[in-house]
């Protein structure tokens, strides 16, 4: 690996860099020489603060032992008072001595101690920094000992003054002598002498410390000072020299090429010595010598080539445009219009024909969808249920449309919500329905109950509704779903066979007051009973005689033969409404399941043995005989899943007391005896008793085969659809380069001629030029801008990503143009997500928002981010010209412009490439605005 050297590679950078080098480094320097002196000033005028602090305590001390000594003569109150007084200043700086000493000092503590001690506010946090920050300098060290000594010393005046105040207040005549005794109190007060001595000699060693460390700290900035002055003044020399004289080696080359050039000699080249501006120039001066010697003979010819060229862009660009339309609506399944197919047979042609393939194929899978949802209606129609879906958040509720026919409405006449629902209720049921919702709503229970309906013709109808609510992550209900069967008939019968009951009970309470009437005609009676008997059995094939008595007897029979037509003819419909509900079971292929535990005993519904492939076989079905048509691996799969769902149920009933346990859908296999194979979900139920015993199972089983089939049709889809778009990456790739090629060339060509015409007198050949070299510059960015959005989904592995310095990291780049705009930008806190590079993203929506600025107003922008709960909002938000409703959308169509170009720059396709991205994340992107009052700009990006 070749070694790397800081003079070559300065030589080889910009100009610029190297005068912002130079100058950044200049401005480095001269920020740390400030720095110092900052520092240095500052630690100097803490240091006299401490030798002022010296002073007020040295002062103090002084005061407090004269008052001592004239409370000793005088026995006055006030002198001792005045003791006292003049002592908290060292008792104040022995609180911050204390609490400087410790590990983890407390500066609050130290701060008050400093001010008791009576130092300038302003002064106390330097001073506490000066002894924290260089307690182990020897200077500072050396104090803090004499300090703390000092410290110890001055606290023995405190018991003198305790035993004058004790000897002077002493009871008169106590232990025989007289109160007080000068004597004795001059004893005491020489007991002062040595201490003010003492403390006298360290106060001047403190001093003297602080001047010495004061003194070296001064030597040692001043010769750090100048340290650093020398290295600015000789870096800025040094880097001064080598980037000047870079600049007038390289110029005078070109200078002295152009005067061999001015003489017609054209075999001169001028020497390259680095790769800045002044080499770039070089290099471009010496290919314009080389190709202005051809230029001349191939001017004509290199005309035609440019017209034919810029015919086939314009061409080539509308294809491409054509084709990339007709990819998005694609994605947006609009297959209205199909690409027109040249005569070319290039690649431009393959992809086309291969888009319209790839269309028609997805069409014909949307419709077979279309029709598998309409066979899902129409097996709700059969079973006349019904379903509804309440997005609690937003508080919009989606019906079935067997729903609206249960209700007797249509779509576009009625409106699903729940005060409509609540409407069309019979008056008497509607405080009661609207009861157990709003019960169901608190206690996020599961509901069950009957209800009465009144349809637009005035007719009432009998519905049988269930329901269930849906909790978030934190406990709060989000979403309400239920059905709604008629059970209109159902309820007729349970009417009629309930007043039939009652009929009999009271014909029955007739009989018993009649016993002698019963003897008499013991054998109708008899009859009577019999008829009854059978009719309670559901057997209706006799019929009671009636005589020509015409008595209460022959009232009986007439009325339990009428009775029984009745029932027979009720259970005849309730049997018609379960075979709807077998064949609703049916056209959904959805059989249902019971499994008694304690028996053993499974029993299957019709649809049940349908699935598994028995037709109208029926038999007699347990556990094992519900395996035996799975594949093998299939049976160990289900008797895993089946202990580890009974695992869980218990687990549920440990930890909630839950009685009812759902296990998750699974899929399976059956081989059929003719050896064909069906795919099969499963969804089970489990129930326990209070004992926390399974007791029961159920579930249901739907034939998916087709469904399975045409996922892994779409599957197959879909890996062509990669394959597709790897060939049209690869293409626009090709494309882009093949494009960009002759797009340089005439970009250097015209300047080449645009030079040579600069002295032309035609003004209008020279804007012609300027046409041309900006529109192939344009073409140039529009063809790398559109290489870049084919290329955006290719690779999406995501990363933690702290968006907050994403967007400091841009702004740093954007520099440039926030200065010369004077935008103002605000950025709250954002958060750390996981996701792909989203530097795209937020460049886009930052530079819009400081391009599309109201004139005479500087552009402020405010970027922030909220945690919505699975989801992160990220919002930019300006004050520029605003964006008109109904542009909403097509601001992120590519190659959309609401402006034209000379008012605002651009390709069209940034906000294009930042919704693809933010899609490819799962999210979306909206803007809200009010045209002249800026815009706001949203994205969501999922957690996860």
């Amino acid at each position: 690996m070749p070694e790397f050297s800081f003079f070559k590679w300065f030589k080889n950078v910009s100009i610029a860099k190297k005068l912002y080098s130079v100058v950044g480094i200049m401005a480095v320097l001269i920020a740390v020489e400030l720095g110092t002196l900052y520092f240095a000033v500052n630690t100097l005028s803490s240091i006299r603060a401490f030798v002022g602090a010296e002073g007020l305590w040295s002062k103090s001390q002084k005061d407090a032992i004269y008052n001592l000594q004239q409370y000793s003569q005088t026995q006055k109150a006030e002198e001792e008072q005045a003791f006292y007084d003049f002592m908290k200043v060292p008792l104040g700086h022995h609180k911050t001595l204390v609490e400087l000493l410790k590990e983890t000092p407390d500066l609050k503590v130290a701060r008050e101690g400093l001010l008791k001690g009576g130092n300038h506010p302003e002064d106390i946090d330097g001073m506490i920094t000066l002894f924290l920050r260089f307690d182990n300098i020897s200077y500072i060290k050396e104090s803090l000992q004499i300090w703390s000594e000092a410290d110890s010393v001055i606290a023995h005046l405190i018991p003198i003054a305790e035993k004058l105040h004790a000897e002077i207040n002493l009871p008169t005549g106590q232990a025989g002598l007289p109160t007080p005794s000068q004597d004795r109190l001059d004893e005491i007060i020489k007991e002062i002498d040595p201490i003010n001595q003492k403390l006298t000699l360290l106060e001047n060693d403190f001093s003297y410390t602080l001047g010495e460390g004061a003194r070296w700290l001064e030597n040692t900035i001043l010769k750090l000072l100048l340290a650093i002055a020398l290295t600015v003044e000789f870096s800025g020399l040094i880097l001064t020299y080598f980037v000047v004289r870079g600049i007038t080696k390289g110029l005078k080359e070109i200078a002295n090429a152009s005067k061999s050039i001015a003489q017609k000699d054209f075999s001169v080249k001028a020497q390259v010595f680095s790769n800045d501006e002044i080499g770039a120039l070089a290099n471009s001066f010496n290919e314009m010598i080389a190709e202005l010697s051809n230029s001349i003979q191939k001017r004509i010819q290199a005309d035609q080539d440019l017209e034919s060229k810029a015919t086939f862009i314009q061409e080539t660009e509308k294809r491409i445009v054509g084709i990339m339309n007709t990819l998005i609506k694609t994605t947006q399944l609009d297959f209205s219009e199909k690409i027109i197919v040249s005569d070319r047979g290039d690649e431009l042609d393959a992809i086309a024909v291969g888009l319209n393939k790839m269309s028609e194929e997805l069409e014909l899978h949307l419709y077979k969808l279309k029709q598998s949802e309409e066979k899902l209606n129409d097996a709700q129609r059969l079973a006349k249920i019904g379903n509804w879906d309440w997005n609690i958040v937003d508080n919009t509720i989606v019906w079935s449309d067997e729903l609206y026919r249960i209700f007797g409405m249509s779509r576009e006449y009625f409106e699903a919500t729940y005060e409509n629902y609540l409407k069309h209720l019979h008056p008497d049921d509607r405080e009661y329905v609207d009861g157990i919702v709003q019960q169901a709503y608190q206690d996020h229970r599961p509901f069950d109950f009957f209800h009465r309906l009144i349809l637009p013709n005035g007719d009432e109808r009998t519905l049988h509704g269930r329901g269930e609510v849906y909790l978030n992550n934190e406990g709060k209900i989000i979403r309400m779903i239920g059905t709604a069967q008629d059970v209109t008939e159902l309820k007729t019968a349970e009417k009629k066979l309930n007043l039939y009951n009652v009929e009999l009970e009271i014909k029955n309470r007739e009989l018993e007051s009649k016993t002698n009437f019963i003897q008499e005609n013991e054998k109708r009676i008899v009859a009577i009973m019999d008829a009854l008997i059978k009719t309670t059995r559901m057997d209706f094939s006799e019929k009671l005689e009636v005589s020509n008595v015409g008595d209460q007897l022959d009232a009986i029979a007439v009325g339990l033969n009428t009775m029984a037509e009745e029932l027979e003819y009720h259970l005849h419909e309730l049997k018609l409404s379960e075979e709807k509900l077998n064949d609703a079971q049916r056209l959904a292929k959805i059989g249902n399941w019971n499994m008694d535990l304690a028996t053993n005993k499974v029993e299957w519904s019709n649809e049940m043995f349908n699935v598994y492939g028995y037709g109208e076989k029926r038999f007699e079905v347990n556990f094992e005989k519900a395996l035996k048509r799975m594949l093998p691996e299939d049976i160990e799969l289900t008797k895993a899943r089946m202990e580890e769902n009974i695992a869980n149920a218990l687990k549920a009933f440990d930890e909630k007391g839950a009685l009812e346990f759902e296990s998750p859908p699974a899929t399976f296999t059956l081989v059929l005896p003719d050896g064909s194979r069906k795919v099969v979900r499963g969804i089970g139920n489990i129930t326990l008793n209070k004992n926390g015993q399974v007791i029961k199972m159920a579930g249901t089983a739907q034939d998916i085969t087709e469904q399975d089939k045409a996922e892994k049709k779409l599957n197959q889809f879909n890996v062509e659809l990669l394959r597709k778009n790897k060939e049209i990456e690869q293409f626009a790739y090709a494309a882009s380069h093949d494009l960009q090629e002759p797009l340089r060339s005439i970009s250097n060509f015209s300047k080449l001629l645009a030079e040579k015409l600069e002295t032309y007198p035609d003004k209008e050949v020279n804007e012609y030029m300027s046409l041309v070299s900006g529109g192939a510059n344009r073409m140039s960015n529009l063809i790398f801008d559109l290489l870049e959005y084919s290329r955006i989904g290719k690779d999406m592995s995501k990363s933690a990503t702290d968006c907050d310095k994403l967007v400091h990291e841009i702004l740093i780049d954007l520099t440039a143009i926030i200065k010369e705009s004077g935008a103002v930008i605000h950025v709250e806190k954002l958060p750390v997500i996981i996701c792909h590079d989203l530097k795209s993203v937020f460049q886009n929506l930052i530079l819009n928002a400081i391009k599309f600025k109201k004139l005479g107003h500087s552009p402020v922008v405010i970027i922030s981010a909220t945690d919505i709960g699975k989801e992160f909002l990220f919002t930019i938000e300006d004050n520029g010209i605003g964006i008109e409703k109904e542009y909403y959308d097509r601001i992120f169509i590519i190659f959309q412009r609401l402006h034209l170009r000379t008012a605002y720059a651009g390709t069209g396709i940034g906000l294009s490439l930042s919704k693809k991205i933010i899609e490819l994340h799962g999210g979306k992107i909206w803007v809200e605005s009010e045209f002249g009052n800026g815009s706001t700009f949203y994205f969501t990006i999922p957690k996860e």
